[in-house]
């Protein structure tokens, strides 16, 4: 089960992995502009970046087993790889952006345009503002 929801520029997103909810907070509220953001997040590493902090804060976990002792992949495309149970993974692993043919860029647009409107965005405008 996964979900997306927004309040004042906020956007939160949060699934669930066998009873465990995780939560991972996007603050986007500091941009004031979609300039802005995209000048910010320009390009997908940036953005994977972003969500790696805002997820582990420094201190990946194991999406699979829940260690703690992971290693980082020399690709430098936000690869880890646990310790225990040796399977790799990415920042995007039981995100809605894992499998994501689209940008994170694209996202992280959606994400802003869908918070900063007061009564919401249809989703065929949301597809018209962002192609």
């Amino acid at each position: 089960m996964s979900g997306l929801f927004g309040n004042n520029g906020l956007v939160y997103e949060y699934i669930t992995i066998d009873n465990l909810l995780i939560t991972m907070k996007l603050t986007l509220n500091h941009f004031n502009s979609l300039i802005s953001l995209v000048n910010h997040f320009n390009s997908d590493k940036r953005c994977r970046d972003f969500i790696t902090e805002q997820r582990w804060s420094g201190n990946v976990v194991c999406p699979f087993c829940g260690c703690t002792h992971t290693y980082v992949c020399s690709n430098g495309d936000n690869q880890f790889k646990c310790a225990d149970c040796k399977k790799r993974f990415s920042c995007l692993v039981g995100t809605i952006f894992h499998n994501t043919k689209l940008p994170l860029q694209k996202w992280f647009m959606a994400m802003y345009l869908i918070s900063s409107h007061k009564k919401g965005i249809s989703s065929h405008q949301l597809s018209r503002d962002l192609d």
